[in-house]
């Protein structure tokens, strides 16, 4: 089954290549004027608490295309996904778009956190921000949670 892409699908495809883009752009800009030394770990309260060498920091935008990468291929096959409720001809074209635009939304949130603690990161070890914040633990969780259950409500409703 040949799955066709909404504009909304679509949107979130350039949305998370741009964010891909942003993070990488991000450590290849700062990276001449940065220390030595930079954060390559921040703690449940959001805090730096290891550090290393400033080409550490290339890591984050390799595992970020990695993971953009991955989870790009993977909203194209929709139909290897285990689902909780009954896929039948009538109902698999919506559960099947839904649950590869849930994947779509995840990549873009994950992509931009990324962005985030890069943009962190550097901004740390420039002395300009003392870490992530407080509430980015609760905040990140909160959000994935909410994007998990939005969509799976809508995926165990029978729309048949």
């Amino acid at each position: 089954m040949t799955l066709k892409k909404n504009n909304f699908d679509r949107f979130l495809e350039w949305l998370g290549l741009a964010g891909v883009l942003l993070l990488a752009g991000l450590v290849v800009y700062r990276f001449p004027r940065l220390p030595d030394t930079v954060p390559t770990h921040f703690g449940a309260d959001g805090l730096p608490d290891a550090f290393g060498s400033k080409y550490q920091l290339w890591i984050l935008p390799a595992v970020g295309i990695v993971l953009f990468t991955g989870l790009s291929i993977l909203a194209r096959f929709p139909h290897v996904f285990n689902y909780p409720g009954k896929i039948t001809p009538e109902n698999a074209a919506e559960k099947y778009r839904m649950a590869a635009q849930l994947i779509r939304v995840l990549n873009v949130f994950l992509v931009f956190v990324f962005v985030y603690i890069t943009f962190t990161a550097i901004r740390t070890a420039q002395g300009k921000q003392e870490g992530l914040g407080n509430f980015f633990i609760i905040f990140f969780v909160l959000l994935i949670s909410f994007i998990m259950v939005f969509y799976l409500y809508q995926l165990m409703k029978d729309r048949s």
